[in-house]
């Protein structure tokens, strides 16, 4: 079968522009779901945060008090609180005579009624009279803080699972 030049060029540009068809219309995942004959609706995302508490270690130390009202300086505070606390907590021994533990906030951001609070931590606990001790450097922790949540998520984690 001989295909002219014309038939050729005709053929291609209406495949193309069936191709491209669907590219040209608008966004349908950011815009309100419709049913013929109901309200459009939008999806609504989750507004505050669960209610939920991370557990500490067995140890001498306790969780700390939440604050008053939740600030962004509030936030860092306890976030810092709970995650050298926890640290010492899980390092804590009938070995071990000293703890040191210390913890900077890498970032803070305010997410769903509270915050998120990535930690970074490092410690160490000495065992007996001769130096000798053990290091820990963390990787960075995020805490979802605020409105009775304390949830200790890994850092490149968005959710609370």
């Amino acid at each position: 079968m001989n295909v002219s030049r014309r038939q050729f060029l005709r053929l291609s540009c209406g495949s193309v522009a069936g191709l491209l068809a669907g590219c040209a219309g608008e966004r349908r995942s950011d815009s309100p779901t419709a049913t013929p004959g109901r309200t459009p609706t939008t999806e609504r995302t989750p507004t505050t945060l669960p209610r939920r508490r991370h557990d500490l270690p067995p140890g001498p130390k306790s969780p700390p008090d939440p604050p008053e009202t939740w600030t962004e300086e509030s936030a860092k505070r306890y976030a810092v609180a709970y995650e050298e606390r926890r640290m010492y907590n899980s390092m804590d021994g009938e070995t071990v005579n000293e703890i040191t533990v210390g913890c900077s906030v890498e970032s803070v951001e305010a997410v769903r009624g509270g915050y998120r609070v990535v930690v970074l931590c490092q410690g160490a606990a000495y065992y007996g009279d001769d130096g000798r001790h053990g290091d820990y450097i963390g990787a960075p922790i995020a805490y979802l803080v605020g409105n009775g949540t304390a949830v200790r998520t890994h850092a490149t984690s968005r959710t609370t699972d």
